[in-house]
């Protein structure tokens, strides 16, 4: 009796551990994602007041985290067609910085 409840705290315990540890990857993706909104909001923004070489570079900073962090960003919002975006925002320095 003693062994099966000794079991069972250690399984609850390695369980909330490791479910633990899957919310926090998934905090760590969150937080990316929002680092890479913030970025695109600031390339809207320069866009639309004629900055273009700031724009330039937010958007290649955004593209390059978005290949860094493909994977995560994928398993976060799998909906979203993170390729498509990441070429869009390197249309920005094609586009307006050379």
């Amino acid at each position: 009796m003693i062994k099966r409840i000794l079991l069972s705290g250690i399984v609850i315990f390695f369980t909330s551990i490791s479910s633990q540890g899957r919310t926090f990857k998934n905090e760590t993706a969150n937080e990316k994602r929002i680092k890479i909104d913030r970025h695109i909001e600031t390339v809207e923004k320069m866009l639309r007041s004629k900055t273009y070489s700031s724009a330039c570079n937010e958007a290649i900073t955004a593209a390059d985290l978005i290949e860094k962090h493909l994977y995560e960003l994928k398993e976060l919002e799998p909906q979203y067609n993170w390729g498509e975006m990441r070429n869009v925002l390197l249309e920005v320095p094609t586009r307006h910085c050379q």
